[in-house]
């Protein structure tokens, strides 16, 4: 208990001053930074029979976060005045024994879904990494079939209900979060738990709702084409291991060809074809006579982009038209990013998962073959 109250108490120091320092002497000339504390409870979600062990006690947790919203340049208004922000949180999971408590810091993006007013709703989608202080170790938590690594990658979807008072805001919502280090450190079947909040916060001068007029419809998406071919290389590393005691990382690469089409000023629908060689499958199963052929897998995907300055938030859902192997079943989803460095080419990060069993993180870099 000592040295988690220490733990807690370094990360709550190196994460403020790192997180909010830069920004006090911005806010104090920006007024649309705001700061925010919440209150969580939550249950883990035993998304696989495997874990339904690790269910025990309803969890708690708490976050703080500083957001800045956008309402300054010409794009801001086609996204409605969007925000974006960071956070850190300190949660368990309902079974400190065996999943101990997680600190984590993240990076969201605030998507306003509806607006009056002094009230709001809002999506916010982010994303970030978190230390958990127990995982699977073969002398002393075995108990712990989820989570093989300290650092994990994290996902959180939130659905956020705010009312604004001058300057002061209170709220509530739902939450969706999601640790997995993507199977780079074995066992990795993740941890998801939906979580209801309360909120408080505090901005300067209030929030502006949007309103259309002449200026904010201005559609300065004009200057983007609404379709386009794109090409991505992706790799990755991924452990497994028949024996989980002895588990060992193999690599895993591939190329993405993707149809993109327009369907609105911010979305784009995505059609791919994944070609994947993914060498850790021919070690899952020790008693076939599989070869590095038979770890070819073609996939192809539909999906969606929400386009957000140079980021694009993507997801969708895939079907494997050959994986002979088949360790995880046929339908894979992905959720991630890619973010554009110029106007050809982009960097990407995906995790990849089978029913929410998360099967490699995506790292990859691509180019715009064309675009019209």
């Amino acid at each position: 208990m000592y040295k988690l109250k220490n733990l807690l108490r370094h990360f709550i120091f190196i994460g403020l001053c790192g997180l909010f320092t830069p920004l006090v002497g911005l806010g104090q000339a920006n007024k649309n930074i705001g700061y925010y504390a919440q209150v969580k409870g939550s249950f883990l979600m035993a998304h696989r029979s495997a874990m339904s062990h690790l269910v025990k006690e309803n969890a708690y947790g708490f976050e703080i976060g500083i957001i800045k919203h956008l309402q300054s340049s010409i794009n801001d208004p086609q996204y409605r005045f969007p925000a974006i922000g960071l956070n850190l949180e300190y949660r368990n999971f309902g079974y400190d024994a065996v999943l101990g408590k997680a600190l984590s810091m993240s990076h969201f993006y605030n998507l306003p879904f509806y607006q009056k007013k002094d009230f709001f709703i809002d999506f916010q989608f982010g994303t970030g990494i978190g230390y958990i202080t127990k995982k699977f170790d073969l002398d002393n938590n075995l108990t712990n079939n989820a989570i093989g690594s300290h650092f994990n990658a994290k996902v959180t979807l939130k659905l956020l209900f705010t009312k604004y008072i001058n300057r002061i805001n209170f709220g509530g919502g739902l939450e969706l979060s999601h640790y997995s280090n993507g199977a780079i450190t074995y066992p990795n079947l993740g941890l998801n738990l939906p979580a209801v909040f309360v909120q408080i916060g505090f901005l300067p001068a209030g929030r502006k709702a949007f309103q259309k007029d002449g200026h904010y419809e201005e559609d300065v998406f004009k200057k983007y084409f609404k379709m386009k071919v794109l090409v991505s290389a992706i790799f990755s590393v991924k452990q497994v291991g028949a024996n989980p005691y002895l588990p060992k990382r193999y690599p895993v690469f591939g190329v993405r060809g993707t149809f993109q089409k327009k369907i609105s000023k911010l979305w784009f629908a995505d059609f791919s074809v994944d070609v994947i060689q993914n060498e850790a499958n021919v070690h899952v199963y020790p008693y076939a006579d599989y070869s590095q052929a038979d770890a070819l897998q073609i996939g192809l995907y539909v999906g969606a982009a929400y386009t957000f300055y140079k980021s694009e938030i993507v997801f969708g859902l895939g079907y494997y038209v050959r994986d002979k192997i088949n360790p995880l079943g046929k339908v894979y989803n992905k959720i991630g990013y890619r973010y554009h460095l110029n106007s050809n080419w982009y960097g990407l990060f995906n995790v990849r998962a089978n029913l929410g069993k998360a099967d490699f993180f995506e790292f990859g870099i691509g180019y715009q073959l064309k675009k019209w």
